[in-house]
Formats: C-alpha cells, structure tokens, sequence
C-alpha cells in the first residue's frame, strides 16, 4: 500500500521540507526535529485519516501513527531525501542546536527537556534488538522448559549467548545510540565503549590495590553490563569533540581529534565518570529496592496507576535506565513488572470497546488494530492516543486498573528478565505465572469499568464526540 499522499500531507503540515532538520522513528510514531514551531499545523495533521495523534515532546514534533509507521516514514523519506533520515541533516546543524541552547540561557526546564530528549533519543534504536533478544530467551527457556533440550545443550547456550552479548556489551551499543544522537563520529564512541570492556586489561587489574594511571590512582571496576558511565561519558565525549573540530584546521582532524578523544575520555571514564556512575546507579537502584521491601503494595500502586501517563508524557525515560540496568547487572528488575500491568488495562480497554463502540465505527477500528501490537509487542500508543487521551474516563480506569494490578504484582514478587512485553514472553519473569494472574484481573477491572460506567463523560455512548 502506498502512502505518498499521507506522506506530503504530514510534510507539507509540519512546515514543508525546508522547516525540517531531522526525521527519525520509534516504534509507534514520526519524529521531527524542526526549525520553526510556529509553522507547524497540529490540528491538520491530526485530520489525516492514518494518523492517531499530533503532540510535541522531548524538543520534537511527533506524528503519532501505530504499526504501520514504518511504511509512512518510508514514504516520508522518498519525499525529502536520505539527508534527512534518521537526524542525519547538515554539517552545521549541531552548532545551530548549541547556538539555540545558550540562547535559552539553559534554564532548568531546558535542561530537563534536554536530558529526556536525550534519554528518548538513544534508548529508542536500541529497544527493537533489545526485544529481539528478549524474545530469543523467552524461545530458550520454552525450549528447556518443555524438555526439548537440556541447559547445557549447545542449542540453548547459543540462544542464550545472544541474549547475554547485548547486555554484556550495552556500554559499546548506548555509545553507538547517543552518538548518533549527539552528531559525533560512532566509531570513536564505540572505541571509547569497547575500552571499557577489555577483558585483559580488567582481569589484571579488577581487585588490584595502588593501581595507577601515570600516578592518578584509581580502582579498576567491571562495566560490562552497566548503563550509567556511558550516559555520562558520551554527551562528555561530544563536547570535546565539537570542541577540537572547531579549534583545529582540518588537515588535522583525522590525525588529532580521535587520538584526544580517545587517549581523554577512556582514561577519564575509569578514573572519575565509571567510579561515580556506577555508585550513583547502585544507590538509585538501592533506594527503589528499599522501596520494595518497606512499602510494596504502595510502589506497585504507584508504579501501575501511573506509568502510561508517565510514557505519554515521555517522561518513563527517566527510569528506563535504572530498569536496564537492574536487568543487566541483577538478572531481574520490579519496577517495570509492576508498571507492566498498566499494558494489560490497556487491553481490557480496547477489548470493552470493541464491544461497547458499536456506533463508532471509527473508534472500534483503532481498537481492533492495536490488539495484536499489544499482545504481541507491548505497543500501547494506539490504545493511549485512540482511547485514553480522548475519554477521560478510560485513563481512569487504567489507572485504577493499573494500580491495583500493580500492588499485586508488587506483592506476589514477580520480577521480569526480559525487557520486552509479548504474551510469548511472559514465562521468562520470575513468578511468572502469580504476574500473569496480576495482568488478567488488571484487564478484566479495566474491561468491566468500561462495561459498567461506559467510556464518555456524558454517558451517552452513541452520541458523537
């Protein structure tokens, strides 16, 4: 199917072509990053009939398709050109962006914006290998599960080598992801990633008393699997970069500014960034855990009630990598079980008004298309933008869904091991089947809610919005 209309339509909406930087997607929606905000036209793109919903967030406009966005922004990229995919946009498109930042004085909420426009911008890539990986343990432990093969078969040590290499080598792919973000050569990120992980360099000196770095003493630490010191080196890295390419003629930049960089940032990650990182991480992880232990059923309340307000908002991207992070250093992590059970009230949602929507054909088709996103993928934004963004209600009821499904979850102790919601993946969390029992009551009170008290203020069902 084409969308070449649909496509110009969007661009034409968001300023046309010159009023755009940058075009990026994420599994539900169109992402631009552009010159002019007030050229924009929300309302119009919101009237093209392929898209959910128009919202600004993170610094970006985002077109809000479901599923089939893959093939929009396809079609969005024939219209303006490969320049423009993927943030690639020109040369001095990152002075522009710092010009624009010292011009708003970096104000609080500017740099609140900015550490979660950043946040969005580099977990995002990653979240679809993530999953695949996610569903290839889920595929190992249905295997093993079953008996069809033994834990030490070398089938299943393959299976699950793929899925501890991603984690194993998060720092080298989240330096890659923010490298991207920042505008900065991948490749010297990489490098600075991958030092990290040197297998020679850690065994020698992991444990070593009086280690020094041309006298600097330091203590060696492991970051395989860590999230935190490269999120703090790289937008570090990023800033000496732009630095020497400004300050140094050209003839030297392929000579000069990798060896600084790199002789700079590896050095400067273990001796301050990784020591710090890592403790910060282990004190937000401590503290959440903490939370756990004294209080569960009311951080699982919490979690549940809230967390798709949190997402719609963007603003979950200030605990995924505390998640990541638990799951690639611990095995497990709790509070995105606990937050999951807001997926399944999504799903009671759509499922009661597949039902109750009966003369709202429109509504019960955004319903019918998202139950295979959300069962098999965890994608909720159809759900979000098609239902609880337009009736009050149903945000309240996922809310109340959500937390009392939450507390539960909370309380049985589940914890998930994979970070990737799918009914084929639920077997892979600890307590799995107590989660699953936590889900299903969460969507039966969502899907009754909506059954019971219906989904518009008015309680008048048929009549048009």
């Amino acid at each position: 199917m084409s969308y070449k209309n649909e496509a110009a339509s969007i661009i034409e909406n968001i300023g046309g072509k010159e009023n755009i930087k940058s075009v990026s997607h994420c599994a539900t929606r169109l992402r631009f990053v552009v010159k002019n905000k007030s050229k924009v036209n929300g309302k119009k793109i919101e009237a093209n009939q392929d898209v959910i919903k128009f919202l600004e967030s993170g610094g970006q406009e985002q077109v809000v398709i479901g599923p089939k966005v893959d093939s929009v922004y396809d079609a969005v990229i024939d219209q303006l050109g490969d320049e423009f995919a993927d943030g690639v946009v020109d040369e001095d498109h990152s002075a522009e962006d710092l010009s624009s930042a010292k011009a708003k004085g970096f104000s609080f909420n500017n740099l609140i914006n900015q550490i979660f426009s950043v946040m969005q911008a580099t977990f995002t890539p990653i979240l679809p290998a993530m999953a695949g990986v996610g569903l290839i343990k889920a595929l190992a432990i249905t295997l093993t599960g079953f008996k069809l093969f033994s834990d030490k078969a070398p089938t299943i040590l393959i299976l699950n080598g793929i899925y501890n290499a991603f984690f194993y080598f998060l720092p080298i792919i989240i330096s890659v992801s923010m490298a991207k973000k920042f505008k900065v050569d991948t490749f010297i990120a990489a490098t600075i990633g991958a030092a990290l992980l040197e297998p020679t360099m850690i065994m020698k000196l992991i444990g070593v008393k009086g280690t020094t770095f041309f006298g600097i003493p330091f203590q060696m630490q492991n970051y395989s699997s860590t999230v935190f010191p490269a999120l703090i080196a790289i937008p570090i890295y990023a800033w000496l970069y732009k630095l020497l390419k400004k300050h140094i003629a050209n003839n030297y930049h392929t000579l000069v500014i990798p060896f600084v960089c790199i002789f700079l940032m590896v050095p400067f990650v273990i001796l301050v960034i990784g020591p710090v990182a890592v403790g910060l991480g282990d004190l937000i992880s401590s503290a959440i855990t903490s939370l756990f232990g004294v209080a569960p059923i009311i951080a699982g309340l919490l979690l549940g009630a809230l967390w798709e307000i949190l997402v719609t908002f963007g603003l979950h991207w200030a605990i995924m990598p505390i998640v990541i992070s638990d799951i690639s250093t611990k095995g497990s992590d709790q509070i995105l079980s606990c937050a999951g059970v807001a997926t399944w009230a999504c799903m009671g949602i759509a499922f009661a008004l597949l039902i109750k929507a009966k003369d709202d054909p429109e509504l019960k088709s955004v319903m019918g298309a998202a139950i295979i996103p959300v069962l098999f993928a965890g994608i909720t934004e159809p759900i979000v933008y098609g239902a609880l963004l337009r009736y009050k209600k149903c945000m309240a009821y996922t809310m109340i869904a959500g937390a009392i499904g939450g507390a539960i979850t909370a309380v049985v102790g589940t914890k998930i091991t994979v970070m990737f919601f799918s009914i084929l993946s639920l077997q892979t969390s600890i307590n799995w089947v107590q989660g699953l029992v936590a889900g299903l009551i969460t969507l039966v009170i969502a899907f009754v809610l909506v059954l019971v008290f219906g989904y518009k203020s008015n309680g008048k069902e048929n009549a048009k919005d």
